[in-house]
């Protein structure tokens, strides 16, 4: 039962950011709030960081996790780092065929999956024969050297070994390596996972399913959350397990499930062709855009530029140039527009029913405000973004810390 003089330690590690806050509860508000880039890649860095983060905060009596997924460190059977972080973001060979991969997974079969990732490392680098697969909430959990060895199913999962319909690691994946493969222990419910100075640490989450707790009010609103981050997922929370034929599947909370579309080009890809311009104002320039300026913009421009992306060919590219409207009003407001029309179509790909309106979370709706006028235009559904000066996974991990500790 929590006392309402104390205060959780919330703390995202995003793809793009690292975000951090104190949540006092007898004061129903967030204190210490930080943010910085996200710029770790050895495991070393990871929990020097985390460890900076916790020492710098006070007087807070738990510890609550959401992370970027789909990435993953090699540990030694001793939990000795073997590899550096590997992000959702590379792409280590090619992805190979894998029989029923979606049906088992509730996943599409992508370049950037740990499964795709794990089969090129360990058959082009030295790695032992025992190895043990873990999150960067499974690293930190273990900080003090004191882990339960368990993980969130919305982390684990991300792996590509889980078998979701089963709730248990897939032998069948397991046995297309010829290593010894291990991981935590997976459960469903938040639980402690390990110490830092005797203060516990509760197992890590899905930045994506934190977010979209974060951003709703009630998880039977017939709505569907359009997440727009570095990343970007389209999804509907529903009690079925099923997910639409061109949708994902993703755990939840409460015996609920999540159906997505994701790899959605946004926030990395608008990042990249931004890059020939001045980032200190660029960005000034895009709120600066009217209503106006993007439903009147011509430029199409093609957002897949990465390999792991929604119905990526061969890369990006800008058509219907024309003579005397390329000019950098219109680019802008073109990356704008284009990124707004592409949710019309998996929306409805994503619903099986009717929605009444759509949640829009993650840092680009929150920066741009505009962009929730331009969702209920291309819609015709009422938008809104959730009103807080915190991200919404900070607002998530608030009310699982309320849930769960």
């Amino acid at each position: 039962m929590k006392q309402y003089h104390d205060k959780s330690l919330l703390i995202d590690f995003g793809a793009t950011h690292v975000k951090w806050a104190v949540y006092d509860f007898s004061k129903d508000k967030f204190v210490q709030v930080n943010k910085i880039k996200c710029a770790q890649k050895t495991a070393d860095e990871y929990t020097d960081l985390f460890k900076n983060i916790c020492n710098s905060c006070k007087d807070y009596k738990s510890i609550f996790i959401s992370s970027q997924m789909h990435g993953f460190f090699v540990l030694d059977e001793n939990n000795k780092p073997l590899t550096d972080y590997i992000s959702w973001q590379e792409h280590h060979g090619e992805i190979f065929e894998i029989e029923n991969f979606k049906k088992i997974t509730g996943m599409e079969p992508r370049p950037g999956l740990p499964i795709f990732n794990l089969r090129y490392i360990s058959a082009n680098n030295d790695v032992e024969d025992k190895i043990k697969i873990c999150s960067i909430p499974d690293l930190l959990s273990n900080v003090d050297d004191n882990s339960t060895q368990k993980s969130h199913i919305s982390m684990s999962a991300a792996m590509g070994f889980f078998d979701v319909k089963n709730r248990q690691l897939s032998t069948n994946l397991l046995n297309l390596f010829d290593k010894k493969i291990s991981f935590n222990d997976v459960v469903d419910e938040i639980v402690i996972s390990g110490y830092y100075k005797n203060i516990p640490i509760y197992t890590g989450i899905g930045d994506l399913q934190c977010a979209l707790l974060g951003a709703i009010e009630n998880m039977e609103d017939s709505c569907v959350i359009v997440n727009i981050g570095t990343g970007s997922q389209v999804c509907v929370i529903s009690k079925s397990l099923q997910p639409p034929e061109k949708a994902e599947y993703r755990p939840f909370f409460d015996n609920f499930h999540l159906h997505a579309i994701t790899h959605l080009p946004a926030g990395r890809a608008l990042n990249s062709y931004l890059q020939i311009f001045d980032q200190a104002d660029i960005w000034k320039e895009i709120k600066r855009l009217t209503f106006e300026d993007i439903i009147n913009s011509t430029l199409n421009i093609d957002l897949a530029i990465f390999a792991s992306a929604v119905n990526y060919k061969s890369g990006g590219a800008i058509s219907n140039i024309q003579e005397g409207k390329f000019s950098k009003k219109n680019f802008l407001a073109s990356l704008v527009n284009c990124l707004a029309k592409q949710y019309t179509k998996y929306i409805k790909d994503v619903c099986e029913c009717d929605i009444n309106y759509i949640i829009l979370s993650g840092g680009f709706p929150r920066n741009v405000p505009i962009f929730t006028k331009l969702m209920k235009y291309y819609t015709g559904r009422p938008a809104r973004t959730l009103e807080s000066f915190v991200d919404e996974t900070l607002v998530g991990l608030k009310k699982i810390a309320r849930m769960y500790e």
